[in-house]
């Protein structure tokens, strides 16, 4: 109950999104780790929790971390990939579904997230900018295995990182690390929706990990309006036109209550 009642102080932001997304001709959104926190998910930089303010796991902020530490990379991989194995889409994740799919009012998701959530929850036009934690393939057979498939080749052996079955190469998801290239065409469809967008509400997002927080950037470049949902402040808080602080879910809801009044 806090989280909705702390909501109630942003009334007049609420009201404003919503008037905003009722006149967008084409709104996406861009969603980062915080959208995924209420599905038991950790994020990467709240100040407490967050995986990379913990000093072990800082080594995987580095260029090429996958290479430099595979045994700690799986250590983490490994308890992460069980909480996304049983991860269920929260509300938020729900109520952008339910704009793209029966209101028509979002067009796209533009995410970072690896989880695959806003898919579960049924979202359809999803680009994952950093691909995805349930695929994985060899980087040298090309030979492909899913995350369930890599965590028992782990578990089985002890707990050494999981190499390839035909040509023993090692084997990590199909996620972008630090200093790893961006999925075939994800950033190319990523710019094609920031051409067509009106609205980008940044949901989640810390935005400082490059070339994702650009595309709020170039959304309001062209004249586009920009909306950023978000527990904490961000550098791009400047760019926006409504900027709220808090609980992402709740706000979400509220958004789609206004929406659904007449």
């Amino acid at each position: 109950m806090k989280h909705q009642k702390d909501v109630e102080q942003f009334r007049p932001e609420i009201e404003k999104i919503a008037k905003m997304l009722r006149e967008a001709k084409y709104a996406i959104c861009l969603t980062g780790a915080g959208i995924s926190t209420d599905s038991g998910i950790p994020d990467f930089r709240s100040p407490k929790t967050g995986l990379w303010n913990q000093k072990d796991a800082q080594v995987l902020t580095e260029p090429k971390s996958f290479d430099k530490a595979m045994e700690f990379f799986w250590k983490i991989g490994y308890k992460i990939g069980k909480i996304l194995l049983k991860a269920k889409p929260n509300k938020g994740h729900m109520i952008i579904a339910k704009w793209e799919n029966e209101r028509g009012i979002v067009k796209a998701v533009i995410t970072q997230n690896v989880d695959r959530l806003h898919q579960k929850a049924g979202s359809k036009n999803v680009v994952e900018l950093h691909g995805n934690a349930f695929e994985a393939t060899c980087p040298f057979c090309r030979g492909t295995y899913s995350m369930k498939e890599l965590m028992s080749i782990y578990k089985a052996s002890g707990r050494k990182p999981p190499t390839c079955m035909i040509c023993s190469s090692p084997v990590k998801p199909n996620v972008v690390l630090f200093g790893d290239p961006m999925p075939r065409g994800a950033m190319d469809s990523a710019m094609d929706e920031i051409r067509q967008c009106d609205v980008a509400i940044l949901l989640g997002s810390s935005s400082v990990v490059y070339p994702a927080n650009y595309l709020p950037v170039l959304v309001h470049e062209k004249g586009g309006k920009v909306i950023i949902v978000n527990e904490m402040k961000t550098d791009l808080d400047q760019i926006a036109e409504v900027v709220v602080n808090g609980s992402i879910s709740h706000v979400l809801e509220k958004i789609d209550q206004l929406l659904s009044s007449p």
